[in-house]
This record gives C-alpha cells, sequence and structure tokens, in this order.
C-alpha cells in the first residue's frame, strides 16, 4: 500500500518553503493505512541550481545543453547566476540547511530571477506540441529529473504516484515528469491533481488524456477523497477511476468526467503529515495548516480561487480549537514556530478566537496568513494577533480607487484600506500588499490618483507586489465581460501570467490606451522596488555611512564585487546590486577606473589610482560616483 506524492518544478516564489498540498494529502492517506513517501522537485530544482557548476554555467548564459550561450550574459538572469555564485554561502545555515526564502535578508530572491528561463507557462496545446517536437526545455527536465535520482527516491513498491500541480509554471514539467516517470515505474498508475487541473475546460483535459497516455486520471476540485479511491483501486488491481466523483479519465477510449463528490469537514481532517526530512531541510520551516476552503467574502468578480470546490459549499472553516489542536500537535511532532494559515482571507471573528486560545495555551508560535481588509477589524484585533505571534498578513488591496474597487465587488473603500493598514502597522504587523494598478475600466487617472494614495502609506507597507490585470475565463468577470467594462478579444491568442496560460482571456479595455497602461505598470513597479528594497537600501547605506566620514584621497576603498555584478560591455560598463536592487549602465572611463582599482590589488586609495596619470580630478570625481553607488565601499577594519 505505497503511495508516492509529488511536487513538481517549477513555483519561484516556492523556494525554501513546503508546499502545503504533500502534506495535507499524505495525512489524509496515512490515516487510512496507507505508507506515503513525498518528494519535493521544486526545492530539489532550487538545489541543483545552485549548485558551483550550474551557476558558473548559467553567469556565462549557458542555461541549456552545449557549451554556447543561449542566453546574452547581460540578461538578468546572468547577472543573478554571478551574484548567487559569490554568495552561495549565504544561501544556506551552518548545518547547510536551505535559506532559499526571498523574505530573508539574502540574495535568495535571485533564484526566481534566475530561474526564469526554465519557465514553460504556455497554452496546453502549445505545452503537447513542445513535448512532441522534443523542445530544449524538455530535454532539460528529462536530464534534471534524472540526476535527482527519481529512480532511488520512488519506492520499489509504489501503486500509485500523484502529482499536486497547483501553478501554471509547473503544468509543462508535469508532462515532461509524467512521461519519465511512466519510464522507470511502468506499473504504477499516475494522477495529477491540483487547482490547475480544476480550472480547464474539459477539452483540454480530453487533449492531455489523449495526447498523454501516462496519465491515468486527473483529479478535479478538492482531492483527498477521490485520492484515496484512487489509491485503493491502484492498490487493489481494480482499475476503474470513471467510478470515482472528481475524476477525469479515459476509458475504453471515451474521456469520461465524473462530477465531484462533497469534500471532506474541515475539522474531522487528520493532521497533515509533512515529511520530516523535507522539514529538516529548511532553515526556517513554515508549516501551513488548513483554516479554511473557500472565501467567507467570495464575490471579488476577478478572483477564480472560489471555483475550486464545485461539489461543496463555497465557503467552510474549522473551528478555532481544531486549528489550534492542530498546530499543537505539529509544533510539538516537528519542533517548529512558524506556521502559515491556509486561507483565502482570515475572518476577523476567527482571528480574534484563534489568536486569544495561542494565548491561553501559552504557544510559542510565528504565524502570518492572506487577509482582506474588513472593517470589522479593530485595534484590538491586531493587538491580540500579534501578542499571539502574527508575524505577517498578505493583503490582497489592489487599488485605492473607490469606483473601481465597487465594480469588482470589493468588500472595501480606499478609506477603508488606509485605516485597515495604518491600524494594523501600528499594532507591529508586517504587511505585504497586492496592487492590480488597471483593474477594468480604470483610467490613467485614477491609476496614478491610487498611486499617490500608496505612496502617503509607504510607510506602513512592509512589501508591494504588482500583479498588471489579467482576466481568466473561470472568474466571474471572465464568464460575463461586459458587466464589467470590457469586451473579449482575439479568443484564439491567449496568454498571461494567469494560474496557468490557458485559462487567460484577452481583453479589450478602453480605461487606458496601451502607452499609459505601460506608463502605469512601470510607476507601480517602481514604487513596489522603492518599498521592497528599502530595508537592503538602508543597511547598505548605514555601512557606506559608516566610513564616509574617513573620505578622501587617503581613505581606504574595495570592489564590493559580493555585491555587485559588474559586466564589462563593449560602450562602457553594467552593473547590479543586490542588495540596492539598482541596476545601471555607465561609460568607458567607469569600466577603467574599475580595472584600474583591481588591478592595484584588494584594497587601494583614490590616491593609488591617480599615481602616473595626469587625470587627477576625473579620476576622484569617477571615485566619488562609484563609491556614492556603492561599487567601492570603505574597508573597516
Amino acid at each position: 500500500m505505497s503511495v508516492a506524492l509529488i511536487f513538481p518544478p517549477i513555483v519561484n516564489s516556492g523556494f525554501g518553503s513546503y508546499y502545503p498540498s504533500l502534506a495535507v494529502l499524505a495525512g489524509y492517506l496515512q490515516h487510512f493505512g496507507f505508507k506515503v513517501a513525498q518528494i519535493d522537485l521544486n526545492e530539489r530544482l532550487a538545489e541543483h541550481l545552485l549548485e558551483p557548476g550550474s551557476l558558473a554555467s548559467m553567469g556565462r548564459g549557458i542555461f541549456f545543453d552545449g557549451d554556447v550561450p543561449d542566453h546574452d550574459p547581460a540578461d538578468m538572469a546572468c547577472s543573478a547566476a554571478r551574484l548567487l555564485e559569490r554568495n552561495r554561502v549565504q544561501l544556506f545555515d551552518e548545518a547547510g540547511r536551505h535559506r532559499f526564502s526571498e523574505a530573508g535578508n539574502t540574495p535568495a530572491y535571485l533564484l526566481s530571477v534566475m530561474a526564469k528561463p526554465l519557465l514553460v507557462d504556455v497554452a496546453v496545446p502549445d505545452a503537447i506540441e513542445l513535448l512532441s517536437t522534443d523542445d530544449r526545455h524538455c530535454a532539460w527536465y528529462r536530464r534534471f529529473y534524472a540526476s535527482v535520482g527519481l529512480a532511488m527516491l520512488l519506492p520499489e513498491e509504489v501503486t500509485l504516484i500523484g502529482l499536486s500541480v497547483p501553478m501554471g509554471p509547473q503544468l509543462f514539467p508535469a508532462m515532461v515528469l509524467v512521461e519519465f516517470l511512466k519510464t522507470i515505474r511502468p506499473n504504477a498508475r499516475i494522477v495529477l491533481g491540483g487547482p490547475t487541473m480544476s480550472l480547464m475546460r474539459e477539452w483540454e483535459l480530453e487533449l492531455m488524456l489523449r495526447r498523454l497516455p501516462a496519465i491515468d486520471a486527473i483529479v478535479r476540485y478538492e482531492g483527498e477523497a477521490p485520492l484515496f479511491a484512487l489509491c485503493e483501486q491502484a492498490t487493489e488491481g481494480t482499475w476503474h477511476p470513471a467510478g470515482v466523483p472528481g475524476i477525469s479519465c479515459l476509458e475504453d477510449d471515451v474521456v469520461k468526467h465524473q462530477a465531484p463528490g462533497p469534500g471532506p469537514v474541515l475539522d474531522r481532517v487528520p493532521p497533515a503529515a509533512y515529511d520530516p526530512d523535507l522539514v529538516a531541510v529548511l532553515a526556517d520551516a513554515d508549516l501551513g495548516v488548513v483554516q479554511t476552503r473557500g472565501c467567507y467574502w467570495g464575490k471579488c468578480a476577478y478572483c477564480d480561487f472560489v471555483e475550486l470546490y464545485d461539489g461543496s459549499p463555497r465557503y467552510r472553516s474549522r473551528s478555532p480549537a481544531s486549528f489550534v489542536d492542530e498546530v499543537a500537535t505539529l509544533q510539538a511532532k516537528y519542533n517548529v514556530r512558524r506556521f502559515s494559515l491556509i486561507t483565502e482571507a482570515i475572518p476577523p471573528a476567527f482571528a480574534m478566537k484563534f489568536s486569544n486560545l495561542v494565548i491561553e495555551r501559552g504557544l510559542d508560535m510565528i504565524w502570518g496568513s492572506f487577509a482582506m481588509v474588513d472593517r470589522h477589524f479593530t485595534p484590538q484585533h491586531f493587538e491580540a494577533m500579534v501578542k499571539s505571534g502574527c508575524d505577517h498578513l498578505v493583503i490582497g488591496l489592489e487599488t485605492m480607487t473607490d469606483r473601481v474597487l465597487a465594480l469588482v465587488h470589493k468588500y472595501s473603500t480606499g478609506n477603508d484600506n488606509e485605516r485597515f493598514l495604518r491600524m494594523a502597522h501600528a499594532a507591529g504587523i508586517r504587511l505585504l500588499v497586492n496592487l492590480i494598478p488597471d483593474l477594468p475600466t480604470t483610467t490613467y487617472a485614477e491609476a496614478m490618483a491610487s498611486l499617490e494614495r500608496m505612496e502617503t502609506l509607504a510607510d506602513t507597507v512592509a512589501g508591494v507586489m504588482i500583479f498588471p490585470f489579467e482576466a481568466t475565463r473561470s472568474s466571474q468577470l471572465g464568464r460575463t465581460p461586459e458587466k464589467y467594462g470590457i469586451q473579449l478579444a482575439d479568443p484564439e491568442d491567449d496568454h498571461g501570467q494567469a494560474i496557468f496560460a490557458s485559462n487567460h482571456l484577452r481583453i479589450l479595455d478602453n480605461g487606458m490606451t496601451a502607452e499609459q497602461r505601460v506608463a502605469v505598470h512601470a510607476a507601480f513597479q517602481a514604487y513596489a522596488d522603492r518599498v521592497n528594497g528599502r530595508r537592503r537600501r538602508a543597511q547598505a547605506a548605514a555601512l557606506a555611512a559608516e566610513s564616509r566620514g574617513l573620505a578622501g584621497q587617503t581613505m581606504r576603498l574595495r570592489v564590493a564585487r559580493e555585491d555587485n555584478d559588474i559586466l564589462r560591455t563593449p560602450t562602457g560598463v553594467q552593473v547590479f546590486n543586490w542588495r540596492t536592487q539598482a541596476r545601471w549602465q555607465g561609460p568607458a572611463g567607469l569600466r577603467r577606473i574599475i580595472d584600474r582599482a583591481e588591478s592595484v590589488g584588494s584594497e587601494f586609495t583614490a590616491s593609488d589610482l591617480m599615481a602616473g596619470t595626469n587625470h587627477a580630478q576625473e579620476i576622484s570625481f569617477l571615485v566619488e560616483e562609484l563609491t556614492r553607488r556603492d561599487v567601492f565601499v570603505p574597508v573597516i577594519h
């Protein structure tokens, strides 16, 4: 009764974390006596990319096979590789555990940048076409799967292999993985599930099942009960997936789609079973615990996550007592402090009851959650949350424009948003804010006014993510776009960053011109970069200020190679500093000064660089410029 659950690559934002879907499903199956192996190939991908040989190759622009660069060394992905090659030690603690999370004060965020050339986020037909043509990405992923020793990781007696595919960029690597797995475990049943599958159209599921015969079944919507039924069938040799609710499969050359059954009662779901070995490799493991399925608001017109629970009520919550019991169980078992609530948005009433229970039971924990701006949150809520260990909240703020917020059925107004941010910040909660600058019908003036208001709130926000608006077919907006002031564009030319490419819906929105939209996206991204780089810039400035008082020709300097990627170009120099996140181009004169500085030795003064030249004034100016940009930094003994 052996089952393997695999989390395929590639989830850029997931490096250094343990995605909870495997643990939740494993806990359910183990409760019924199944032996479950869990394999996180996303984390193994990060390890693979950080191997010294990989970093060296990617730094030269070689991401795929061969010795010839396939990427311009000036690309940010190559720059990220060169910086990580010099700073690799920062991504591991003294015990060798991973510090890959972007939340830390390390260059770990460069992992996501470096991995972008490996992303393949295309529609299902295009993905299948790439498989048939043996695209270079196919070959790369096959080599990667072979290199991690999957044949050794999978139990010989495994009867079913389940792939959890919650994110769109995992779909293509999962397709390659399915074919690879069938070659090493030909007798095992292979099953795919996750939100990406649940939001697919039936013809796309049919195309996958017909063109990829290694897929034995696809689970849609909630996975516990269907996966358990399939595991029983695979173990007993009575394979008949068409008889299981929530399954799509090919039977007698006919694709069958069974309607889903109801999902489990959350308070009765067994605790998640995190693999101790997977937890042990993380320097600061963060374990997810299911709090809700669905969203207690559930009305945002552009959101399709509320569509993932067909067959069940649109919103289910577990009791605070049950939730705290699971946290206590996991904390005792794995000796961890950090937890994430698995929820679309934590309700105020639950937040208060949960926080008070944690305080009463004396649990020493740190936790974070998604939350929506809800005027029922009060200073007392936030105070209790902080006292119980709340470290951060992720807020889908989207915009500060009241008209647009009302159009897409957000709960809040701009004033509600401001009040929430100021209250939560005053209580000591780090706020990570998501913004969508161009929700339907937003005008250029409205977008810039929204940004101006966010500028006044920058001190309340710890991090900002910008998401250009993308309509999805499975959302309320995608089903009735005319109600939201938009029109459908060419339906045959869909692409985007949505949960998977085929779910993206191309639209025409006359709220802004194309040029205005580009300008708005750039302005919002610049705001996010300023906020997100604030801490690193402050640290770099403090470091420089510590010695700037020594300024003069006798101040000893060095080239901060560990912080800067310095690439010589035909016309000058390109520099990217991972701490300040500043990227700039300099003329040939700056390149010559850097070359001269490195030829002098590990330490130098401005006077050393002037020796033997007649350009003392120019050199002095360039040294000052490079010091201001943190390329030259003072030597502190």
